[in-house]
């Protein structure tokens, strides 16, 4: 967990040098929480476009939403909000180190739900691959056991 704290840190100071953010002249909307709507637009935008940056970008908006520069204020409506609605690009660890200790659980009921559904789709869905493997694995040891039943065995005597 340190270590995406870390990364993430070393992602913001890199993404507000001056000559990145020339090259990237719109990341710096991310860093104008005045314009959250911009701010969570260019954010789907890196997501959908960016491989490298997609675990990142959204747990980044949330870190600015709850650990704001010291002359912006904690935005913590925006920050459920963002939660409620990009649960899946969030992990949960990571939300639940940046939120604030005393979080009621009804604030935070549809990221809940969200995570916990995609943590049972998950495993729903290794059982059935899991399944379907063994299924193929079963299916080729038949064939193959029907193969070796059909050998036949070739000597002097049969020719």
């Amino acid at each position: 967990m340190l270590y995406k704290s870390t990364s993430i840190n070393s992602r913001i100071t890199q993404l507000q040098n001056s000559e990145f953010s020339f090259f990237f002249p719109s990341f710096s909307a991310i860093f104008d929480i005045t314009d959250r709507t911009f701010a969570l637009r260019y954010c789907k935008r890196v997501y959908d476009n960016d491989e490298s940056m997609r675990s990142t970008i959204f747990p980044l908006l949330l870190r600015l939403y709850l650990r704001p520069r010291p002359s912006h204020p904690l935005l913590f409506a925006p920050a459920l909000s963002l939660l409620s609605t990009h649960a899946a690009r969030i992990d949960p660890l990571e939300a639940f180190d940046l939120l604030p200790p005393l979080v009621s659980l009804s604030d935070m009921q549809v990221y809940l739900k969200k995570t916990l559904r995609r943590s049972t789709e998950r495993k729903r869905e290794a059982v059935m691959v899991k399944n379907v493997a063994r299924s193929w694995l079963d299916q080729a040891e038949g064939e193959l056991v029907d193969l070796e039943e059909r050998r036949v065995k070739i000597s002097d005597s049969r020719v």
